[in-house]
């Protein structure tokens, strides 16, 4: 396909004064004319109403979690990814990533409360916690923590970036510089928060069972195709290369990958 021209696409400014914005989502069954913003620095998830015809910001965000994160002055710690359940009418989740005090990637799930108009911190329930690799003199970067469900199966999406130990990415025994694929829904038997998928390649392969494809440094964006559920993952390079990585749904349970 030709590459979309001035005529095709407008940029239109909807707000200004957000802080380090990283991720937006929808959610009608919260709103239909609303928006939600990830501050990533300040740890809270607000809400941009009306945005499509006089938008104004919602002083009560739906989620502040700033006294769990790193407090360090780091761009890439902090608040670093949410996903709404796509049950979310029944189960009213709200899926998130951040990098704690101790400098631990986690992943955990809040409850949505329709009554207060939030998640309550109290709701938290951990799901993964995923310690850093390199030493703590080292500067905390490469955290990732992109998380999204996949249209095609519902499962939850994970990114961890390699923290600056690159031969970690090709370690099939450590959770870091990977993409990983869980089932948040179903307990697992060992008493986890979540159940691993059984089509996952290393799960018959002595790796780690969370496992679905490896070999990032810094992957810290990925996204679906809505209809395919094809994956798009760029990977930052260090110098002078940028990666961009397409995988078809459809070889998602190759063990080649």
């Amino acid at each position: 396909k030709e590459v979309l021209s001035n005529e095709d696409v407008k940029i239109k400014k909807i707000i200004e004064g957000l802080d380090l914005p990283a991720h937006l989502s929808k959610n009608e069954f919260i709103s239909k004319n609303s928006i939600f913003v990830l501050e990533h620095k300040l740890g809270q998830i607000i809400e941009i109403q009306n945005y499509n015809k006089d938008p104004k910001i919602n002083p009560k965000p739906i989620l502040n979690i700033e006294s769990l994160i790193s407090e360090n002055e780091s761009w890439e710690q902090g608040f670093t990814g949410f996903a709404f359940s796509p049950n979310f009418e029944e189960d009213k989740y709200i899926f998130v990533s951040y990098v704690n005090k101790k400098n631990q990637t986690i992943l955990s799930r809040f409850e949505y409360d329709d009554k207060i108009k939030q998640a309550k911190l109290s709701s938290e329930v951990e799901l993964l916690s995923v310690e850093r690799l390199s030493s703590t003199e080292d500067a905390p970067l490469h955290n990732c923590g992109t998380i999204s469900f996949n249209p095609k199966d519902n499962y939850l999406y994970i990114c961890l970036c390699d923290t600056h130990v690159p031969e970690s990415a090709q370690n099939i025994k450590v959770l870091n510089g990977k993409i990983l694929r869980i089932d948040p829904f179903n307990l697992s038997e060992n008493e986890k928060n979540y159940s691993v998928v059984r089509e996952n390649p290393f799960f018959q392969l002595g790796g780690k069972p969370e496992i679905l494809f490896l070999g990032f440094r810094n992957p810290w964006k990925f996204s679906f195709d809505s209809e395919t559920g094809d994956i798009y993952i760029p990977d930052v390079g260090s110098e002078y290369i940028e990666e961009l990585n397409i995988v078809k749904y459809k070889n998602f349970n190759n063990y080649l990958n």
